[in-house]
């Protein structure tokens, strides 16, 4: 799989293996897929960019991966993400390295991630366990994701549905102004068309996704104009199939 192919930007559940060495990618790569784990592995520092558009859940690096230009992009990239995000990075460390200035200049570079740190030679067991954790809560960042967007679609759809709520009172307003004589008849009228605005939305929520006949809605909308006796306003229709 190149840098190139598409990917769902959506899922956050692949690991990034940034691996300069092709026996360490491979070793690396192998690992993950006997574990079920989604892999993609990138050795080419000038294809990195690619490989996290692609916003991968967890990256984990070799000690050897940690070159300036990786650093740049795994920060440039960490700088862009949403304010629920926060990608984990298991880093393997080399046991000859100086862990603390190497932890200390990474927490620097990569303020906006969750950084696991592992000494090689590491079990695969630990390193699996380690990275499954990971995985574990980028899917919950992804829940919060979905909270947040599903929020933002309702605020937009109860936004839209108050301005077209305010547009017909806005209409109501001036149909019985103008065909009122006195402030009493006005009242009344406009008490009675809002009281069958507001039947006509109880009846479409109550609803849900259930349908509403058009002479349901019909009614609701002349009750406040139908008098004991007399009917004003007389409705029929045929329903079509």
């Amino acid at each position: 799989m190149s840098a190139l192919d598409p990917i769902d930007h959506t899922t956050l559940d692949q690991v990034l293996v940034l691996a300069p060495y092709r026996r360490d990618a491979d070793y690396l790569k192998q690992l993950f897929v006997e574990h079920d784990i989604p892999v993609d592995v990138c050795i080419d520092v000038a294809e990195i960019h690619d490989y996290l558009a692609r916003s991968p859940g967890v990256l984990v690096a070799t000690h050897e991966a940690l070159t300036p230009d990786i650093l740049k992009n795994v920060a440039d990239h960490l700088a862009s993400q949403p304010s629920w995000s926060e990608m984990p990075i298991v880093v393997l460390l080399d046991r000859t390295s100086n862990q603390i200035r190497v932890r200390t200049e990474l927490a620097r570079v990569w303020p906006r991630a969750r950084q696991l740190f592992y000494q090689r030679p590491v079990t695969p067991v630990e390193l699996i366990s380690g990275v499954q954790s990971a995985m574990l809560a980028r899917l919950r960042q992804r829940d919060v994701r979905d909270h947040i967007e599903r929020e933002i679609e309702l605020r937009r759809e109860l936004n839209h549905r108050v301005k077209n709520i305010l547009a017909s009172v806005a209409s109501i307003f001036e149909m019985t102004h103008r065909g009122a004589n006195t402030l009493a008849e006005f009242a009344d009228d406009f008490r009675g068309r809002l009281e069958a605005l507001s039947r006509v939305h109880s009846a479409v929520f109550h609803a849900a996704d259930e349908e509403v006949s058009i002479s349901a809605i019909v009614d609701l909308t002349f009750e406040p104009y139908r008098l004991p006796g007399l009917s004003r306003v007389v409705t029929g229709g045929r329903k079509s199939c």
